[in-house]
């Protein structure tokens, strides 16, 4: 029965946001990131799989975000979100064959979206 509440619970509240600040990333350099295992994210693995991400390119090299088998390029200067793809693990790719990230300068947030009734009646096809 404990199991049951806390499912609903996280169907309705969602999970809070992760936040991970992404190191220095050498030229062609990636950091693989595990829901489970990563210090960064500590406490989500209660929550996985996550569904959303928030990517803040505020850099001046180009990233990739590939997760799942899936790829997406955030460009420099540009914020982009993932948003009902699930995910356990995801790996950030510096696209620059000559320039490092800069600390701090690339910024993601994750976390576990609740079940809103916009998302119910899409998955319904009336």
């Amino acid at each position: 029965m404990r199991l049951y509440v806390r499912e609903e619970r996280i169907k309705k509240e969602g999970s809070p946001y992760y936040s991970i600040i992404l190191p220095v990333l050498a030229a062609n350099g990636n950091a693989q990131y595990s829901i489970e295992k990563s210090t960064e994210l500590v406490g989500a693995d209660r929550f996985a799989p996550l569904d959303w991400m928030e990517i803040g390119n505020n850099d001046s090299v180009n990233i990739e975000v590939e997760w799942s088998g899936l790829k997406m390029i955030t460009f420099a200067g540009t914020i982009r979100e993932i948003s009902g793809k699930w995910y356990d693990q995801f790996r950030i790719i510096n696209l620059s064959a000559t320039t490092a990230t800069t600390l701090g300068a690339i910024r993601i947030a994750c976390r576990r979206q609740p079940i809103t009734l916009d998302r119910i009646a899409r998955k319904l096809n009336l």
